[in-house]
């Protein structure tokens, strides 16, 4: 398999890494979920991981890739489950929203579910994005002010599927870090209103990013034919 790294301005290919680069603030928040409720968003053929008992991890990452990056578009993924699959462990991508069409279609030969969305992106005088599709708000986050920040990597590895193909890859972030607070409201009509993500126990907020995005991609075993979500 390839491990080079995709042609700026191009549709990556399975294998390819993607560049990503940002001077506007990237935000990741983690969080505990009760498992009971996570189940609603994990495929059946996935093991939810716990972490505590009852208890599972969640994540919700904002992102801005900009000059330099393979493509540049915004993009907020949403992971409410630590899940477990033919060896490997990843956060499970339930909902995947970013503004550009070559990202839809890269991204969904990753097996993640990317779909078109509208970031209304303020980032002065408080950190502030409102997500949309057409008229409907599908979230707001907002974060608290950080004054001081460490440089370090941050990212984690995922599990998606492609059909029936279960996918593991693993991103990561090098930025100016600090701690800061999400504040998540998202609206009772929204996709995501079943969602428990809305209060980060853990959140982080990066400056000056570059890292890489689907390195280690691979195929890692196919989940029963027609396998429901629960």
């Amino acid at each position: 398999m390839s491990r080079s790294y995709a042609e700026p301005g191009t549709v990556p290919q399975f294998g390819e890494i993607w560049r990503a680069y940002s001077d506007q603030t990237f935000l990741m928040g983690l969080q505990l979920v009760d498992i009971d409720q996570a189940r609603a968003w994990v495929p059946d053929g996935l093991k939810i991981v716990p972490i505590l008992p009852g208890k599972t991890l969640g994540s919700l990452l904002l992102a801005s890739y900009g000059a330099g990056s393979t493509l540049a578009y915004h993009e907020c993924i949403v992971m409410p489950a630590l899940v477990a699959f033919g060896g490997s462990i990843g956060l499970w991508v339930s909902h995947l929203y970013v503004d550009d069409e070559r990202s839809c279609s890269g991204g969904r030969l990753l097996g993640y579910p990317k779909e078109m969305a509208t970031f209304d992106w303020q980032e002065d005088p408080t950190h502030r994005v409102t997500i949309s599709q057409g008229d409907a708000t599908l979230c707001t986050i907002a974060s608290t002010p950080t004054t001081r920040r460490f440089p370090f990597w941050l990212g984690g590895p995922t599990l998606s599927l492609a059909g029936d193909d279960a996918i593991f890859s693993a991103s990561r972030f090098h930025a100016h870090y600090g701690r800061t607070r999400l504040a998540i409201k998202i609206p009772p009509d929204s996709p995501l209103a079943a969602s428990t993500l809305t209060a980060p126990t853990l959140a982080f907020s990066g400056s000056h990013m570059h890292g890489n995005l689907a390195e280690f991609a691979r195929r890692i075993g196919r989940l029963p034919v027609g396998t429901p979500i629960s």
